[in-house]
């Protein structure tokens, strides 16, 4: 008898027990799914607030172009980015980064054609960056539409011996991040050249480069007699305000040194710009991008990215 009392004990004590542990395994299945709901509510929260800095950012942009013309320099206002702004429950900020100011790899090849300009500005802005030239041809095997390698370059071959296999693209850069599948081009060399490059939309013909914000080593791409001491010059440590193509060409430095050829490459005005937005609310950072295209006062967005651009 007293026997049967102990397992009895022992079964109502197990009972108890599994009892407290299936409660306290709804209660932190309660509390993760709160936990969850919480953060998709602050994600949406900050996504809502993201949209608003993009807009925000087409009206600077179209406000930039009816206000100050078709010239874009760094300093017009929508290069100041914006204040610190306080939010409900957090705050949030945003700047534009001009992005014709970069060397655009779809610009190598056009249509079916090799655009041997832009394959040369290209290997002058590896070399000056301290990469191999020689990249330059895999990036063309990269985009173009055929299946035979450059010399030095890379097609399908080169790739499938990778582990996973894959193909080249053989179609134009989507986003400048491709370049880290192109043969050649490591962390440590994709790093270098990512603030120089951008993957934009080409049409008729390649877009050029706005000689307002490109960087002194772009600038001294541009043309094989323009030595890095003139880029400086042209740079004008990151104030240049040329007015037209004009003006860039009658630069005292680029009349010296009799540059010729770049008619077509240069530009003084943007077309494609980059919005980073930041939004903090309570513990929780999220960085937002949108590429956005202005085509004379209108401007619009043709690319969104969330965390990482």
């Amino acid at each position: 008898m007293t026997r049967q009392r102990g397992v009895a004990l022992l079964t109502a004590l197990l009972v108890v027990a599994l009892g407290v542990l299936l409660a306290a395994e709804a209660f932190r299945e309660v509390g993760l799914d709160v936990r969850r709901a919480q953060t998709m509510a602050v994600l949406e929260q900050g996504y809502q607030y993201a949209r608003g800095l993009e807009a925000w950012a087409i009206a600077i942009l179209a406000d930039d172009y009816e206000q100050g013309g078709p010239v874009d320099h760094s300093q017009e206002p929508w290069n100041f980015g914006l204040p610190v702004i306080d939010v409900p429950g957090g705050r949030l900020t945003g700047r534009l980064a001009d992005l014709d100011g970069r060397f655009n790899v779809n610009n190598l090849v056009l249509g079916e054609q090799r655009q041997e300009t832009q394959i040369a500005i290209f290997r002058r802005l590896l070399t000056s960056l301290g990469l191999n030239p020689e990249i330059a041809a895999s990036v063309v095997d990269w985009q173009d539409a055929n299946t035979f390698s450059e010399q030095r370059g890379a097609e399908d071959p080169a790739y499938l011996r990778a582990d996973p296999p894959y193909r080249a693209a053989n179609r134009d850069f989507a986003h400048v991040s491709e370049l880290r599948l192109v043969a050649g081009i490591d962390a440590e060399s994709y790093a270098l050249l990512e603030p120089y490059v951008i993957a934009l939309p080409v049409f008729d013909q390649p877009t050029p480069v706005n000689v307002n914000s490109a960087p002194p080593e772009l600038l001294a791409a541009l043309h094989g007699a323009i030595t890095p001491r003139v880029a400086e010059n042209l740079y004008r440590e990151g104030n240049a305000r040329y007015e037209s193509i004009e003006e860039f060409l009658q630069a005292p430095v680029l009349r010296e040194i009799n540059v010729v050829g770049l008619d077509g490459l240069v530009a003084v005005q943007s077309r494609y710009f980059l919005a980073h937005g930041v939004v903090e609310l309570g513990d929780v950072r999220q960085n937002y991008y949108a590429v956005l295209e202005r085509n004379g006062g209108q401007a619009r967005t043709i690319f969104h990215a969330r965390g990482v651009y």
